[in-house]
């Protein structure tokens, strides 16, 4: 079975800049080269362990997703993105282009969106797809032949999310962790979830009811101030669901058999 890999850009770019943020790499101008030096050697080390037929890299566009209107306070709690990291961006971007590697983003849409339909058509034609990123939602692709590769607290660290690893974790199906995270709720993306419920009860539920919808339809059967918490919170959980959904059938303008690489630019690496 061939074996696509696709990399959410960001997802690299962030863990690199922290991971190096102790003492950084610079050149000669005073520039963290951190990032780029990581970005880098991923892709390097992944071509020589993976060996993948095909490989992309997803980027997220300026001026935010959909999801922002939406939810308009959708990841409204971010920081600013670092200065380093924002001159960091083109160098990777064109790094990747040097090395031959096809470069994606589209305006409106999160990298995510991208991946899930790049690895949707990579199922569908058969490929064994390897998505790396750093965003949960992305656990609803997986599937037996769809892997996601999650960093970890230390970035070597990064965590094969199977079907098995995700119904362990939180005894939901891949399919149905959309529906715990609505009703969790999402720290990192500033959505809110239903006061006092977590991983364990949202997963409760879910068992016991089926999925979110039944969860909604019986939400007078729950008893206790969970319960109430959920009905209280019924549309913001409605709202989370549609929020945290992905997008699987973008028009990309490409097919996921152009997502080959070849010999790299050597010329232009050695000018980067």
């Amino acid at each position: 079975m061939k074996k696509l890999f696709l990399v959410d850009a960001y997802a690299l770019i962030f863990k690199y800049y922290y991971a190096f943020m102790g003492r950084p790499m610079r050149n000669r101008a005073g520039m963290n080269t951190s990032v780029v030096f990581g970005f880098t050697k991923f892709l390097r080390d992944i071509q020589k362990r993976e060996h993948p037929d095909l490989l992309g890299v997803a980027f997220d566009p300026k001026g935010g997703s959909f999801r922002r209107e939406i939810f308009p306070e959708y990841k409204a709690n971010r920081a600013e993105t670092p200065e380093d990291i924002l001159l960091s961006v083109p160098y990777v971007k064109r790094i990747v282009e040097a090395m031959c590697i096809p470069v994606l983003e589209v305006p409106g849409y999160e990298a995510d969106d991208v991946i899930g339909t790049l690895a949707s058509m990579g199922d569908q034609a058969g490929y064994r797809t390897l998505v790396l990123s750093g965003d949960r939602d992305a656990f609803q692709l997986i599937n037996d032949d769809i892997t996601v590769l999650y960093p970890g607290h230390h970035f070597k660290d990064l965590k094969h999310m199977t079907p098995d690893a995700v119904q362990e974790k939180y005894h939901v199906s891949p399919a149905q962790y959309p529906d715990l995270a609505a009703l969790r709720g999402e720290t990192a993306d500033n959505i809110p979830g239903v006061p006092g419920v977590g991983d364990g009860f949202a997963a409760k539920w879910i068992n016991q009811y089926g999925g979110l919808e039944q969860i909604i339809e019986h939400a007078d059967e729950i008893s206790g101030k969970k319960g109430e918490a959920l009905r209280e919170n019924i549309e913001q959980v409605k709202l989370n669901r549609s929020v945290n959904a992905l997008v699987r059938d973008l028009d990309l303008g490409v097919s996921v058999s152009d997502l080959t690489f070849g010999q790299v630019d050597a010329g232009q690496l050695d000018d980067l």
